[in-house]
């Protein structure tokens, strides 16, 4: 955003009263945070970013897709607790999550992609829309039938690791959490 008036200045120098060969203004000065939420964000972000240094050195990306095949994911699967877990075919594995009936598609490019759909619960495409403006790493959509649906992809560009495989079912695992709640809430789903 720092760039803006440097964009319309190129756009058009009338658009802000500069001369297109106006270099862009420098950021502004940040506010030093202070006090103790401060210390403790300051400590969490740096014990996060050391930890996550660590992690990645020992758990470096895979790019020959050998953490993705349907038995390493039915593995790390079991491993994070999931229960019933079972490869219907090739590239597609069926699971539990919380007793919620859970898929995941391992696509022919290597993309991984997570599926959750409730069938007969109506919902306003207000709450939907809704969901998908406050909500990252994740989408949801009404489905052909009128269901609501949440998924998720993890994107195999340049390989994955283990820790970003956990990840990425944990952070489906808070959505499709959040989601729900979100159905109870605003749409018929029982409680």
């Amino acid at each position: 955003m720092r760039h803006l008036p440097y964009v319309l200045c190129i756009l058009g120098a009338a658009v802000c009263g500069c001369a297109a060969s106006t270099p862009p203004p420098a950021a502004p000065p940040q506010p030093e945070a202070s006090g103790e939420g401060a210390d403790k964000a300051a400590g969490a972000a740096s014990e996060a970013g050391t930890e996550g240094t660590q992690q990645e050195a020992a758990d470096p990306l895979q790019t020959d897709g050998s953490l993705t095949t349907d038995t390493a994911l039915v593995e790390l699967l079991d491993g994070l607790g999931m229960t019933d877990v079972n490869v219907l075919e090739a590239g597609k594995i069926v699971f539990r999550m919380d007793g919620n009936l859970v898929a995941l598609f391992r696509l022919e490019d290597g993309d991984l992609q997570l599926y959750y759909g409730i069938g007969g619960v109506r919902c306003p495409i207000e709450s939907i829309n809704e969901w998908n403006k406050l909500h990252r790493h994740s989408r949801s959509y009404v489905d052909d039938d009128g269901d609501p649906v949440i998924e998720s992809d993890l994107l195999s560009d340049g390989g994955v690791s283990r820790h970003k495989l956990q990840v990425f079912v944990r952070t489906f695992y808070l959505s499709a959490s959040e989601f729900q709640q979100l159905l109870r809430d605003q749409c018929n789903l029982p409680t």
